[in-house]
């Protein structure tokens, strides 16, 4: 339990300044002073401050610059800590928190001197922190709150704090295992314990059962129109209904049958023989093409056989020239070289005959004796003793002028064999350009190929000339025998249609009455879960009750009906709480607060306008409520105009002007 042990108001609505500090021997602190003075604010204000909104029977729920003051910023500042712990109170243990408004607008909350950008993850660090929501921190800061709410609410609220333990497992088990079959409980319920989950099992179950309900209508519906459907089929198919359409089918399929058998035998002699037409036509025309291409082709082997031949012809004459000058140049080569023998045998004569010439004595005319002598073997002889001459100047002459003949013939001759050779070189250079022209072996090819596709051309046109191909039936014969098919054929279709209609018209009766089953269990699972939360909610809200008939030492009797939530029990007439007077309102309020505040574990609750009292009923509902706070560690905050009775363990802080005196 965190109980709150002090506070301070700040410059919420009249609340200029109103500070307290609750002992725990007095549980209950009592904001006194007269209308207008702040002690309302200054609830307002704590309440503010633990659950960030607050809701007024008078305005409900207030904005941002209705609870602060325009004048200051506001500020509220509470304490909690845990009674049993010794250290509570001591500075350093409570748990803190400050919320603040300024003029400006802007909201602030700062949890155990943690601040956050955003309020409400502050808010949510707050819930955390005190182990609750939002939410129920603002049924303890209202005494009214809780006894406004429908009976439901009431139910929900009560429950969901103080119910059984309940989770899925007891769900399935209380419903039974056709009911848990039918319906997908896990995500229906998924995070949910308690009483909460048992509430959302049954939003959920009666959602499904509404939805359930459309659906086993319009099954209803489609079963009914299906079965109209196969009536008006049977009328446009001209049977009387649909128990004899499977033998009208069976019939039916046998006329179509047999209806499609003569026409397809019509239809494939038909295209036996256009087949056979176009068969022909294509050979015949497949045929010409060959032959023309036969055609060409000899044109074009006739035209390269020419060119060949021409070709040849040049050849050969140009080979003629070739053998000619080869002729003529060997003649040439030996006329050469007889002439470079002749040459070579004047030149030896020649030579030698100078040889002869140079080696004859020379003769000398004596000087003594004026007489010719010459010299021989060292000796001078006279000119007619020497040995007569081999060769005369005249004889030389005659050598030298016939090497120069040779000479001149072999000059002769070698330009002859030059020239010789350049015609050899010319005719053979002609030849070699003039090349001979190959036989073309693709031309040889093609024409060799189109001869046989022209040879299997014609040996297929003879072959189909020759099959026996029956004559084409006449398109009457085959439009009617069409016509009779397609007659035949949309009856047994309409037959069919019906047959259809009707195995479809079963399965929507089997579909409606399955839906319809499936609502009966939607229906009584609902009606069972109702049951359940009746169940529940007593056995929860007894406890609640009970407190809070002790409470009230018999100035009001309260039970719990199913459908009205807490009753005030006069007899046999009840009263739902939220129809009493303000002041009985206030009492059952107190109760029900001191109940809620025990199950969340916040030691603090709030309570407004107890000036509603009388005195002998304000005494008895504050020694009830020093009693709660003492026996749970709980704080109470009350504002009230009127005197405050004497009760041991109430403390009063009187409020003037917006501050605590």
């Amino acid at each position: 339990m965190k109980t709150l042990y002090e506070g301070r108001v700040i410059g919420v609505r009249r609340a200029l300044d109103v500070q307290f500090a609750v002992d725990a021997s007095k549980p209950v602190l009592v904001f006194h002073g007269p209308a207008g003075s702040g002690k309302s604010s200054a609830l307002l204000g704590v309440g503010w401050g633990l659950a960030g909104e607050v809701r007024t029977a008078e305005l409900g729920k207030l904005s941002k610059e209705q609870v602060g003051n325009p004048q200051v910023h506001s500020v509220v500042e509470l304490s909690f800590c845990d009674p049993e712990d010794p250290s509570c109170g001591m500075e350093e243990t409570p748990f803190r928190l400050m919320r603040t408004l300024t003029m400006g607008g802007a909201h602030d909350l700062i949890v155990n001197g943690q601040k956050f950008a955003k309020v409400t993850d502050a808010n949510a660090a707050l819930g955390r922190a005190l182990g609750c929501s939002l939410e129920q921190l603002g049924y303890l800061t209202s005494a009214q709150a809780l006894v406004g709410l429908d009976g439901l609410a009431q139910g929900n609220l009560i429950c969901g704090l103080l119910g059984a333990e309940i989770d899925l497992e007891w769900l399935k088990g209380k419903l039974g295992a056709e009911a848990t079959a039918a319906w997908d409980w896990s995500h229906a319920t998924a995070g949910l314990t308690g009483f909460p989950m048992l509430e959302a099992a049954r939003v959920a179950m009666e959602a499904a059962r509404t939805e359930q309900s459309r659906t086993k209508k319009t099954a209803e519906a489609e079963a009914t129109a299906a079965q109209q459907r196969v009536m008006e089929l049977c009328r446009e198919a001209r049977i009387p209904g649909p128990g004899n359409v499977a033998s009208e089918v069976a019939q039916a399929k046998n006329a179509a049958t047999q209806a499609q058998t003569r026409l397809n035998a019509l239809r494939q002699a038909a295209e036996k023989a256009s087949a056979h037409r176009t068969q022909l036509a294509s050979v015949q025309a497949t045929l010409a093409q060959a032959e023309q291409r036969v055609a060409a082709l000899k044109m074009q082997r006739a035209e390269a056989d020419a060119v060949r031949e021409e070709r040849e012809a040049e050849r050969a004459r140009l080979q003629e020239a070739v053998d000619t000058c080869a002729r003529n140049l060997a003649d040439t080569q030996k006329t050469a070289a007889e002439a470079q023998d002749a040459f070579d045998v004047a030149s030896r004569a020649h030579a030698e005959g100078q040889r002869q010439l140079q080696t004859r004595p020379t003769i000398y005319t004596c000087p003594h004796c004026e007489n010719e002598v010459g010299i021989l073997e060292g000796h001078l002889v006279p000119e007619r003793n020497m040995p007569p001459a081999e060769i005369t100047e005249q004889e030389l002459g005659a050598l030298e002028q016939t090497e120069i003949a040779a000479d001149t013939a072999l000059g002769f001759a070698n330009e002859a064999l030059s020239a010789a050779r350049v015609a050899i070189a010319d005719a053979q250079r002609a030849l070699d350009e003039c090349p001979a022209v190959p036989a073309d072996a693709e031309l040889e090819a093609q024409f060799k190929q189109a001869t046989a596709a022209s040879d299997a051309a014609y040996e297929r046109l003879e072959k189909l000339q020759a099959e026996q191909v029956p004559p084409a039936p006449t398109a009457e014969a085959i439009q009617a025998a069409q016509a009779e098919a397609e007659g035949f054929t949309q009856r047994l279709a309409a037959l069919q249609q019906v047959a259809g209609a009707i195995e479809a018209q079963k399965r929507t009766v089997d579909t409606a009455e399955t839906q319809a089953a499936l609502y009966d269990r939607y229906n009584a699972t609902v009606d069972r879960l109702r049951e359940l939360v009746r169940e529940v909610a007593a056995d929860a809200i007894d406890p609640v009750i009970e407190r809070s008939n002790a409470m009230l030492g018999g100035r009001l009797i309260l039970g719990y009906d199913n459908g009205a939530g807490i009753c005030a029990e006069y007899g046999e007439i009840k009263r739902p709480v939220r129809e009493l007077s303000t002041g009985e309102r206030l009492m059952v309020g107190v109760t029900l607060q001191a109940s809620v505040a025990i199950a969340l574990g916040v030691g603090v609750a709030l309570v407004d306008e107890a000036s509603g009292w009388d005195p002998e009923t304000a005494a008895h509902m504050l020694e009830e409520m020093v009693r709660i706070g003492r026996e749970h560690f709980m704080t109470w905050l009350v504002a009230s105009a009127q005197p405050v009775p004497e009760v041991a363990g109430v403390q009063v802080v009187d409020v003037g002007g917006g501050y605590s005196s």
